[in-house]
């Protein structure tokens, strides 16, 4: 079996992060650990802790600036990629947040746990 893949996850909303886990627990053969940051800042200190494999970053955060905030991550973890997941969907924001770095963009509401593990694992190829 593959070891865990180690996943920061930046997002605000507790009952989302909690929905996130569940529902990818519940996906077959994808064994994870997850820690989660509910800011840029507390998830830039988590990437100074500890090493992690791939960064799900919700462009929704207090003190986030947006897609350019993608560029803020990838300068502390250049070899980690970031996926975007989040509910801002305006035209636009998906060419802006893969022109800043993340490796790909899913949407909450139509990504489900299949396409975010099987996302997760193109990621790290």
């Amino acid at each position: 079996m593959l070891s865990a893949v180690s996943i920061l996850l930046l997002e605000d909303s507790p009952t989302d992060a909690y929905l996130l886990r569940k529902k990818l627990e519940g996906v077959e053969n994808f064994s994870f650990s997850m820690v989660c940051a509910a800011s840029l800042a507390r998830g830039l200190e988590q990437l100074d802790k500890a090493r992690f494999d791939v960064v799900l970053f919700d462009l929704g955060l207090p003190d986030s600036l947006g897609p350019g905030s993608i560029r803020t991550i990838r300068a502390k973890a250049v070899t980690v990629p970031v996926i975007v997941l989040t509910g801002n969907e305006q035209p636009g924001v998906m060419e802006a947040a893969i022109e800043c770095g993340a490796h790909s963009f899913l949407s909450k509401h139509a990504a489900d746990a299949e396409d975010i593990a099987a996302c997760v694992r193109a990621a790290l190829g």
